[in-house]
């Protein structure tokens, strides 16, 4: 089932505001990173950000994140 969306923007995950656990890509481990470690790997060394749409601003449409390391 598609649908039509305007996308907003793209900020950095916020989970008082986004709603992570309602998000699914179709790839399991992608989700998974989302739901549950995308907040908690190094806060320091990493940042995701989310596209949401203006309709619900909450509502994922699709991530990246960002790492830098130190080897």
């Amino acid at each position: 089932m598609h649908r039509t969306v305007t996308l907003n923007q793209i900020e950095a995950l916020d989970p008082t505001r986004h709603k992570r656990e309602d998000f699914s890509c179709g790839v399991s481990a992608l989700d998974h990173f989302l739901k549950t470690k995308a907040r908690k790997e190094a806060p320091d060394l990493s940042v995701t950000f989310v596209l949401t749409c203006k309709e619900e601003p909450g509502e994922i449409m699709g991530y990246y994140s960002l790492n830098a390391t130190n080897l």
